[in-house]
């Protein structure tokens, strides 16, 4: 065995860097990508890097992703997640608690990574180990003591159920550039003034366009004030899979 070789099969499989966390196949139906995408969203929400796949040629090399969360169909209340590690089972999730059992699969994968020796002097104290993705901040003025554990529990559950909500947020569908997606993000229904400079930013053929995708998530918001609506949603740019959340009350 040379050199080479012997460097090739010593290195781990999650040593080799990877081009995203999560990849979501969501091949089939209209129904099913649009389950997909509210998959991403979620993941999206919990900051966990994700990419949706729609079709199989994008879903060929596995091994860029940790993990492979397959949408059966639309109606499905469980999703197959599968880790790209060789040899590694796949597992029946639900829905409602994916985003939990992600985080908890990249933690274990974090600390399964081998680190490095450390030349500096380590502290007498052991370092506490983040078991959450919650930060508890108490209130320094004498109030009755607080259980963090269960804290973090009723966060996240509550975030669990919010992010549950919220694939039911609206989707508008549309056919442009990226980059006017960027430009839609960072305005405000409640501020025209930043829809102008987003406007006027955007091509000439674009504007009536952009003009259009205000309309209509100004529509959705009203809806919301009124009751009748949800505050989140999602614009879907269906060349390029490239989606945004918007905030409809800001």
């Amino acid at each position: 065995m040379n050199k080479k070789t012997f460097l090739k099969e010593q290195r781990p499989n999650n040593a080799v860097p990877k081009r995203c966390s999560i990849l979501v196949v969501a091949i089939g139906t209209d129904a099913v990508h649009m389950a997909g995408i509210k998959l991403v969203a979620m993941l999206w929400a919990a900051e966990i890097s994700a990419e949706l796949a729609i079709a199989r040629a994008t879903t060929a090399d596995q091994s860029q992703f940790n993990f492979v969360v397959t949408v059966r169909h639309e109606a499905s209340t469980t999703v197959k997640v599968a880790s790209t590690q060789p040899g590694a089972d796949e597992s029946d999730i639900p829905t409602t608690g994916l985003v939990s059992h992600i985080q908890q699969e990249l933690r274990e994968l974090e600390s399964s990574k081998p680190r490095q020796p450390s030349l500096l002097r380590q502290p007498s104290h052991p370092e506490v180990e983040r078991k959450s993705n919650v930060q508890v901040l108490l209130a320094s003025r004498g109030s009755k003591k607080s259980n963090k554990y269960q804290i973090i529990n009723d966060a996240q559950e509550q975030w669990s159920s919010k992010m549950d909500a919220a694939k039911d947020a609206p989707i508008l569908a549309v056919e442009t550039r990226d980059d006017v997606l960027d430009l839609v993000q960072q305005t405000r229904l409640s501020d025209a003034e930043s829809w102008r400079k987003a406007v006027q930013s955007v091509q000439l053929n674009d504007r009536q366009y952009v003009q259009q995708m205000r309309e209509m998530l100004v529509s959705w918001r009203t809806k919301w004030t009124e009751g009748d609506g949800m505050r989140e949603a999602c614009i879907f740019n269906f060349r390029t899979q490239y989606c945004i959340y918007y905030d409809l009350g800001l």
